[in-house]
Order: C-alpha cells, then structure tokens, then sequence
C-alpha cells in the first residue's frame, strides 16, 4: 500500500518535472520566440473548454502556436499587415483588447 502512494508520488513529480520543463523551454520559430504566456493562455482556453491540463494539451498548445507563428510572419511578409481592409481588423481587434 505504501509502495503505491511512492510510486504515485513519483509519478506526479515526474509530470510536474516534464511540465515545468517544457514551460521553461524557449521555443522560437525563424529566430523569433513565442512567449511563454502565449502558450500559457492557449492552455487555459482549452482548459475552459472543458479540456483537463496534461502535458499533452500544453504540446498542443505549443504546437499550435508553431503554427500560428509561421503563418503570422509568412502574413507579414508578403505584407498583408499593410492593406487598408486587414489593417483596419488590426486596429479594431487591438481596440476591442484594450476595452476589456
């Protein structure tokens, strides 16, 4: 019974051992890192959406703001950021931020 509780205990620390190493890994796409409170925000939406918090659901996490990244700088790129109708969504998204 006591070697259970042992093995358990190992067990989470492991998990919080692998998380807190994950957390604290830099992750950087084309030279430029994607903070960590990004993927920490990522993780609480899908923990809102019902999701439990497991170190699967903070790779995706990470995963997808991979994704995200490369198409956001491939975006900036070609200068979409530029056109008057994207720049314009822009600056109502950041408005809309700004007015909680």
């Amino acid at each position: 019974m006591t070697s259970m509780k042992a093995i358990r205990a190992a067990v989470v620390l492991l998990l919080c051992g692998w998380i807190a190493a994950a957390a604290a890994a830099q992750i950087k796409v084309n030279g430029k890192e994607i903070p960590q409170s990004r993927i920490d925000a990522m993780v609480k939406a899908y923990h809102a959406q019902g999701q439990p918090e497991s170190p699967e659901l903070v790779k995706r996490a990470q995963e997808e703001a991979i994704n995200r990244e490369i198409v956001a700088q491939e975006a900036l790129r070609k200068g979409l950021d530029k056109q008057p109708d994207v720049a314009t969504q822009l600056d109502l998204s950041r408005q809309s931020i700004l007015l909680g």
